[in-house]
């Protein structure tokens, strides 16, 4: 049985205007784990980088997988996938990544390069995944920067409501929020910066991130 849930079809709604194949793909019901797991079956190349703390006090990994489109769609928008996990229970949402995250690390382990002075080593990859505030995300390429209203297929009522919000940050969240990128490949998994193998609490806070995606669809 899976551990993770599935958000109510009352609230988890596609633009008419998404063709029913995929409609079906991301309303399949498929478990949580299931979806990660074929995720990350279409790994065809994995890249690492050393990510500085400004002040240079310590740094975080930053570890960027490349799938499938298909697969990433799917993981991102089902309504039994990653931000349907947050939708549903935010507060123990952060598990959706810690899980992607563990289930990742023996194929990051053993794509990590022996020299690369851009990649971190095991030690730093381990400590920085393992942070509290670890955390997965689709790379904001394309599909968000060069958004069109007609891309805005995810029409979760919540979301939608903060579109008239008189904070102006919130109604882009939500904007974007209602973007399910189709045709992206890149899948990031950003660690938390460590100092000498000792976690550092810098950056959006798990709780406020947690609250955002819930509320807004996006972070």
């Amino acid at each position: 049985m899976s551990h993770f849930e599935a958000a109510p079809s009352s609230n988890w709604i596609l633009a008419a205007s998404v063709p029913s194949g995929r409609r079906d793909w991301l309303l399949s019901g498929q478990s949580y784990e299931r979806i990660t797991a074929e995720l990350l079956a279409t790994t065809s190349e994995v890249a690492f980088h050393q990510q500085a703390e400004p002040e240079g006090r310590g740094s975080r990994c930053i570890v960027t997988i490349h799938v499938e489109p298909k697969h990433l769609d799917r993981f991102f928008s089902a309504s039994t996938g990653y931000r349907a996990q947050y939708f549903v229970c935010p507060d123990q949402a952060h598990e959706a990544d810690s899980h992607v995250i563990e289930a990742a690390l023996p194929l990051l382990l053993r794509s990590l390069p022996a020299n690369s002075s851009r990649a971190p080593n095991r030690g730093l990859l381990e400590a920085s995944l393992s942070h509290p505030w670890a955390k997965v995300w689709p790379y904001q390429g394309l599909w968000l920067r060069r958004s069109k209203l007609e891309e805005r297929v995810l029409l979760v009522p919540q979301w939608q409501q903060q579109l008239s919000a008189q904070s102006a940050q919130r109604r882009k969240l939500a904007r974007w929020g209602s973007l399910a990128p189709q045709m992206e490949s890149r899948l990031q998994l950003k660690g938390g910066y460590v100092q000498g193998g000792y976690h550092m609490l810098l950056g959006k806070p798990q709780p406020t991130r947690g609250r955002e995606i819930h509320e807004l669809g996006f972070t």
